[in-house]
């Protein structure tokens, strides 16, 4: 939600001010629990890019009336979305970014991206 909503706006100090009122309402005024810890999957942007241009259907996609939905209309604004979850990373050690890039920037295999994934939850476990 954070990602989305922020990479909305272009002003730095805005994107600060909505994620801190996001946090407030969901975590203070909403006393919804704060997570232990969140997973960024930090996949290649091409393969955004191709998961994109794949046709998508299903019922949960009626609302678009077999358009597209604005947010994943654009690259450049899947790009904004991904730096808000990396700087989010960079942020808050609670959330943890699992790059699921090969050397050659190809995605890893489903295997190589769940052994990741476990040693973060692992990691956390009290």
């Amino acid at each position: 939600n954070i990602a989305y909503q922020c990479s909305k706006l272009k002003d730095a100090e805005q994107r600060r001010a909505l994620r801190d009122w996001i946090f407030h309402t969901e975590y203070a005024l909403f006393d919804l629990p704060v997570p232990d810890l969140n997973l960024f999957l930090d996949v290649p942007i091409d393969f955004v890019e191709q998961s994109l241009a794949l046709p998508r259907t299903g019922e949960d996609r009626d609302y678009l009336e077999g358009g597209r939905d604005i947010q994943e209309a654009s690259i450049a604004f899947q790009r904004d979305v991904r730096s808000m979850y990396v700087a989010e990373t960079e942020r808050d050690p609670r959330f943890r970014r699992i790059d699921c890039s090969d050397e050659n920037g190809h995605m890893l295999p489903p295997e190589a991206i769940f052994n990741k994934v476990r040693a973060a939850v692992d990691s956390c476990q009290v």
